[in-house]
Parts: C-alpha cells; structure tokens; sequence
C-alpha cells in the first residue's frame, strides 16, 4: 500500500512509531501484532475504536470457539490501554533521555493521547459512533414492521414526547409552534414512523426551490440501531426528489456529534461551510 498524507513531522514520526511498537517483542506491545499487519498510519479516534475493538472481539470469539470464557465486555482490553499507558511513560522518559529533540517526544506523546481516546472511548456512547460501520444480524424486532407516513393529527402529542425523549426540543424552540409551522407549509414532509400505536421516529423535510432540509429526525432510543433512521431519510429523499430538489443539505449541532458518522455512512458529506443565522421571530433567549 501507498499512503500520502500532508502533515507535520510530529504524525509522520507518530505513524512509524505505531508499527515499530506493535512489531516488537515486548510482550504488551506485541499482543497488537494483528493491528501492525494491518496498520493504518494517520487513523483518527474512531478509525482507532473501530480497530482496537474489532481486533478484540475477534480474538474473543475465537477464544470462545476453543472453549474459553469471551471477554465481551471489553475488560481485558481496557487493562491492555492501562498498560500500554505504562509503556509510553516509560518509553517516552528512555527518549528524553537519549535525544534533545522534540519531534520523537511530541510523536510518543501524540500515539499516547490516541491510546487514551480509544481507551475512554471504549463505553456504550461512543461504540454507539460505529453503528453506520457493523455489520448486523437480525434485529429482534423487523423494522419491516414499522410503519412510515406523513404526520397526522393524532400524531402530535405522541411526536412531541419523542423529541423530548431524544433531547431535540431547545428552550427556544416552542415544537408544537414548529409543528403548526411545517403543517402549513409542505405537510408531507413531515414524517412519523409508527409501530403498532407507538410513534418510534420523525423527520422534517423542506423545499425552497434551491435547496433540500433536514430537521427533527428522530429515533426512540428503544428502536435504534434498526435501520429506521435511514428508511425515515430515504423516504424523505424519494419526497424532495419529486419535487425537483437537486441537493440535500443539514446541519449537526456541535453537543451532538455521534451524528455525523450516520448521515455520512448514507451517503453525506462535510461540507466546508460557516453557518449563519437571524432571528426574523423572537422566540426565547439565547437561541442559536
């Protein structure tokens, strides 16, 4: 492989290092041999999470298969990053003493930071992140059960306490005024996903002949990772597209970044935009 990437001589050092430790006979450093084999200079965080943990349960499950006790729960890597924390300390206080430069300590430094990333990464939100990336078997409950439609009067109470479930409603956002809002203006771009009588997802499209928005899309925490996000969005897409939309646009509020990973698995990009905004309507304090 072949892997150009334009950067500091800190990360160039970093990356070498990364495999020279992996490949070597330390006994810690060496249980991530698998990871040398397959080493991925430059990987951010979630590139990093997604590895580490996926090395691990693979070693798990054939663990498991020659009759041994899986660790699913991850305790045994998380003892392996308390450990490779040793080693960089010490490692590092070696190279302090052996060069004057800064380079080589800032690269040790930097593969320590990313180390402890993974490591306090390594818990239910963040594995949440890589959900756009796993592969699923079947789902307990068939998405195909569910049900997707624009809104409907009977809709809003129930659509309501999903955006409070999933912390979408801000102090300044009246949501039963957004809703009367996008009722007059393309009302079947408001969709609701529905199982049985319960209301388990929405998502709030429009149109102003330039442009394509997403706003409110929602999935009960109960029903996630089922797919139903992305039925709710291609639903929507198939709308916009009808009516001519040429291109789709959204923005992800800075507290919520697990989001970003999953608009981008369905196709999105980031987009280097600076976003603007004016209030034409008072509607509360310190509203964004």
């Amino acid at each position: 492989r072949v892997i150009v990437h334009t950067g500091d001589i800190q990360s160039g050092l970093s990356a070498l290092m990364g495999l020279l430790m992996a490949s070597s006979g330390c006994p810690i450093l060496s249980r991530m041999k698998g990871l040398a084999r397959t080493h991925l200079p430059f990987q951010n965080v979630d590139e990093a999470l997604f590895r580490f943990v996926g090395a691990y349960w693979v070693g798990q499950l054939l663990n498991k298969r020659q009759g041994g006790d899986p660790d699913w729960a991850l305790a045994g890597l998380q003892e392996l990053f308390d450990q490779l924390a040793v080693v960089n300390k010490a490692f590092k206080a070696r190279l302090k003493a052996a060069t004057k430069e800064d380079a080589a300590i800032n690269a040790l430094s930097d593969l320590a930071i990313r180390a402890m990333n993974v490591q306090f990464s390594v818990g239910d939100d963040a594995l949440a992140e890589l959900e756009p990336f796993v592969i699923h078997g079947q789902p307990s409950q068939p998405a195909g059960e569910v049900q997707i439609r624009p809104f409907g009067d009977s809709d809003e109470q129930a659509l309501v306490a999903l955006w409070q479930r999933c912390e979408l409603v801000r102090p300044w956002n009246d949501p039963a005024a957004d809703i009367a809002r996008k009722r007059a203006q393309q009302p079947d771009l408001l969709l609701v996903a529905r199982a049985g009588d319960e209301l388990i997802g929405s998502v709030m499209g429009g149109y102003d002949g330039h442009r394509g928005w997403i706003n409110y899309l929602a999935v009960h925490p109960n029903w996630r990772r089922r797919g139903i996000g992305s039925r709710l969005l291609r639903d929507l897409e198939q709308r916009l597209a009808q009516l001519g939309c040429p291109k789709l646009n959204l923005q992800v509020r800075d507290d919520n970044p697990t989001l970003s990973s999953f608009y981008q698995a369905l196709g999105f990009a980031r987009e280097q935009r600076v976003s603007f905004g004016k209030m034409l309507k008072p509607t509360g304090e310190n509203a964004p």
